[in-house]
Parts: structure tokens; C-alpha cells; sequence
């Protein structure tokens, strides 16, 4: 794996932004996603995650909210790929 380094001026702003280089296509969008949603939030919040400053029992607080939306993401998806996997059960008994 490569890392490059690529800094671009722009309005006096020195951006810096690190590419990695992988062969693999679905990390480097994964990672381009990630970026992209880390921009987002900067525009968004006026800081970085970096910069930003709150209280430790807060930033728990909202790691279990992002933890427990996942769950639930999750579970409509077992119970769709459930649906699924019926569907296509009835479909071979046909």
C-alpha cells in the first residue's frame, strides 16, 4: 500500500489531502466516502473532529445514539434478506 500526499492551494487555505492507494476498489471508495462525509461535517460544524471540544460523557452519549441507529439498520436488513430467503423458497416450490 502508497501513500501520497497531495496539497492544494486554494484561497490561501492550504488544503491536505492524503490518498491511499489500494488495489482493492471497493476500500478506495469507502475511503473516498469517508472523506467526503468528513468534509461534510466540517462545513456543517465549522471544526474539525479534531477541534471539536464537549464534555467526555457526551460524546458517549452520542457514540450509543450512532451505535444504536446501527442496530437498527441492521435488523430491517436481517429482516428483509429473511423476506428473501422465503420468497425464494415459494419461488422453487413453484
Amino acid at each position: 500500500m502508497s501513500f501520497v500526499i497531495i496539497i492544494i492551494m486554494s484561497n490561501s487555505k492550504r488544503i491536505i489531502k492524503p490518498f491511499v492507494l489500494t488495489h482493492d476498489p471497493l476500500v478506495q471508495k469507502l475511503i473516498e466516502r469517508f472523506a467526503n462525509r468528513s468534509e461534510s461535517g466540517i462545513k456543517r460544524f465549522r471544526r474539525t473532529m479534531l477541534e471539536a471540544v464537549k464534555p467526555i460523557e457526551k460524546w458517549i452519549e452520542d457514540a450509543q445514539e450512532e451505535s444504536w441507529d446501527n442496530i437498527v439498520y441492521l435488523e430491517k436488513i436481517k429482516i428483509e434478506l429473511q423476506k428473501g430467503e422465503k420468497d425464494g423458497k415459494k419461488e422453487k416450490e413453484k
